[in-house]
């Protein structure tokens, strides 16, 4: 059941994803690319994959969209920036292989991504650049600071570039805590495609998950200092869902995925 379930959900995610892309590139060619309009299709979009992924959020705090901000969440699973996605508009910083997945790949980029890869110097480099361009235009960044998935119960130690960054143009940084209830199906488990991934987390009826907003944005002229604030705060959320120790034994593995 929980195979027809999973592929029924991939059928119809592709039909929603072509639908609205179709509807922004006929949008698009009549009355030229907007950014921020993109940004309102997207959120439509992600809200109704949301439901057809059978997402129950509940949500912890408030905090009012802040633009330019670095927004920044823990990663559990490859749907952590479209759950973000759906309160916030950003351009999110995804690995650059998404960029051949077929119709998403296209999809992201007419809405709005950085693209980088993980492993190359130069990359990151330009991706850092990309970054302060688009704050600069007052568009907002989302990342996960920790690189890649984990399974651990709290946070890796997290990548600094993006805390550079905030503290350089003293630009706020928003975290959010996405705390899954059931780490054994939801996490992406190391050694897990993306299809078997997408079967184990959306093959079941629901997916529950806890959603944290800070009450204000964190800032700081010292990035280290910054980092560590957003990464305790992050992690106390994250206590709140105890990990099996099974599941979290599988951190030691540190596979990039």
């Amino acid at each position: 059941m929980k195979y027809l379930l999973a592929w029924i959900r991939i059928v119809l995610c592709v039909l929603i994803i072509a639908f609205f892309i179709t509807g922004l590139v006929i949008i698009s060619f009549f009355f030229g690319k907007d950014i921020r309009r993109a940004f309102r299709i997207r959120r439509a979009c992600v809200k109704i994959l949301n439901a057809v992924l059978g997402y129950k959020i509940h949500t912890n705090g408030h905090i009012d969209p802040v633009h330019p901000a670095i927004y920044i969440s823990n990663h559990r699973c490859f749907s952590d920036p479209i759950l973000a996605l759906q309160y916030f508009d950003f351009y999110p910083i995804g690995k650059a292989e998404i960029e051949k997945y077929p119709l998403i790949g296209f999809g992201a980029r007419q809405t709005g991504i950085l693209f980088v890869q993980r492993d190359n110097r130069e990359s990151r480099n330009q991706v850092k650049e990309g970054m302060k361009t688009a704050l600069q235009q007052g568009l907002s960044i989302f990342l996960c600071p920790e690189g890649t998935t984990n399974v651990a119960q709290t946070t890796k130690d997290f990548k600094l570039g993006a805390f550079d960054v905030a503290a350089e143009l003293n630009i706020p940084i928003i975290p959010l805590a996405m705390v899954y209830h059931d780490p054994a199906k939801d996490f992406w488990i190391p050694t897990d495609s993306l299809i078997q991934h997408f079967i184990r987390q959306f093959g079941k009826w629901s997916t529950e998950v806890d959603i944290y907003f800070p009450e204000r944005p964190f800032s700081s002229s010292d990035p280290i200092v910054l980092m560590h604030q957003c990464k305790e705060w992050i992690d106390d959320k994250l206590l709140s869902v105890t990990v099996p120790p099974e599941v979290a034994a599988l951190a030691k593995y540190n596979l990039k995925v």
